[in-house]
């Protein structure tokens, strides 16, 4: 904590020095503010004040925006993003302005005075061709997409090849909010405000909880899930709550039949189905995403959202005297993928192209980095796991990458901790219950 104080200290003093004057030559404000903001520093508004007196306009709108997507990359636990999208080409940059305009339905970014979402939408085709597919997502998430795109409005066709995208962007054609999930949003505002549901007076029933199974028993079930797929918020499990008793095996079938069963696996995959709460409630009721025999033959994890479906399948098929929630939160998820990708020599769970830029950027000097509170149960596996001529995965690394920070930690152990127990059962050959 004493390290975090000093950081912020001298930040503030930063900030409040005439660093961003732009006939200064002496520094770069821009190495100051990302070495900050890559050790957790969240920007207030005092400093967005400072940035806006003493920078021209532009200066202050993109170091004020990336600033504040940079703390959501530090909480992501990906800190080592934060430089490269300081040093981000201008279209890209220019490209986050569209989409933030569009997600929070402020043009504040531009300066158009008429058809300004049509001049935004023009703006982005023509000038941010090769980011185009970021901004097609946000018009289509914003509900702008047919409203803007006219037939004469040659759009460019982008595609970013990987299983990633091509999830995201069949979800998002899939999981679109109703009037029904409008509905189900202030019925399980109701319930959990324990309030009587306005605005549904059409729905039959004195409660709200009775609201939501006459809804059940008149709606038909494949629609009535569907509606409720798509609300994807903390409402969504409140209301499957409601049927968790009353129409367990109904539900249970709906969910597994031909119609729903594909459309909730590339949700649950691509994350549009996501709801934390409403996932242990839909694995509660039986739902399980694939069997054990299919994990192993569709072979290694490939991502973090598939690392949390199996989690979630293997740790409701057994007894384990931990809280989910402690070890489903996405840093400790990135640990768990961490060791998989140690296990399997891949780092399909983060975007750095080598294991040295991310192990370093991890284990920086100030050591603050999120995974670091994890970085013991890491460890281990780099001692455990072997390269294919029996070294391990320690000193393959450390004679294949030299400068990588290998160095044994040390971080304590917990074997009663969840993260200890989780892996456990995830990698018995290297977190052993019994040694």
């Amino acid at each position: 904590m004493i390290i975090i104080d000093i950081i912020i200290s001298v930040t503030k003093i930063v900030f409040h020095l005439d660093l961003f004057n732009k006939n200064s030559r002496k520094s770069s404000p821009n190495s100051f503010l990302v070495l900050f903001l890559q050790h957790g520093y969240q920007i207030t508004r005092k400093d967005r004040e400072t940035i806006r007196d003493k920078c021209e306009y532009v200066v202050y709108k993109k170091l004020a925006t990336l600033s504040r997507l940079s703390f959501t990359l530090y909480e992501q636990g990906r800190p080592d993003l934060i430089a490269e999208l300081f040093n981000s080409v201008d279209s890209f940059i220019k490209s986050i302005y569209t989409i933030e305009s569009l997600l929070s339905n402020t043009s504040v970014y531009f300066e158009y005075k008429t058809n300004v979402w049509l001049c935004i939408a023009n703006n982005a085709i023509t000038n941010y061709r090769d980011y185009w597919i970021f901004c097609e997502a946000a018009l289509k998430k914003c509900g702008k997409w047919e409203e803007l795109l006219y037939p004469q409005l040659e759009v460019p066709d982008i595609r970013i090849k990987g299983k990633t995208v091509s999830l995201l962007e069949q979800a998002d054609s899939i999981f679109k909010k109703s009037e029904l999930s409008d509905t189900f949003s202030s019925l399980g505002y109701a319930i959990r405000k324990q309030r009587p549901a306005w605005g549904c007076n059409d729905i039959e029933g004195r409660t709200a909880e009775e609201k939501v199974l006459s809804l059940w028993n008149t709606l038909p079930h494949d629609t009535f899930l569907m509606a409720l797929l798509c609300l994807n918020s903390g409402d969504s499990h409140i209301i499957l709550e409601q049927l968790k008793e009353y129409a367990r095996t109904d539900v249970l079938d709906i969910l597994y039949s031909s119609e729903i069963h594909p459309k909730l696996q590339i949700g649950l995959e691509a994350g549009t189905v996501g709801n934390l709460d409403f996932l242990f409630s839909l694995w509660e009721l039986g739902y399980r995403y694939d069997t054990h025999q299919e994990w192993q033959v569709h072979g290694n994890i490939t991502s973090t959202k598939q690392m949390k479906l199996y989690c979630l399948d293997k740790f409701y098929d057994m007894s384990l005297d931990i809280d989910l929630k402690e070890i489903m939160n996405s840093i400790a998820l990135r640990a768990i993928c961490m060791v998989e990708a140690i296990k399997t020599n891949d780092l399909f769970c983060t975007g750095n192209p080598n294991w040295k830029s991310y192990i370093n950027g991890v284990r920086g000097a100030t050591l603050q980095h999120p995974l670091n509170q994890y970085w013991g149960y890491i460890d281990m596996a780099f001692d455990a796991y072997h390269f294919t001529d029996g070294r391990s995965m320690r000193s393959y690394l450390s004679q294949k990458e030299p400068g990588i920070k290998l160095e044994k930690g040390s971080e304590n152990i917990e074997i009663n901790s969840a993260i200890y127990k989780a892996l456990s059962v995830l990698y018995p050959e290297v977190y052993n219950m019994n040694s």
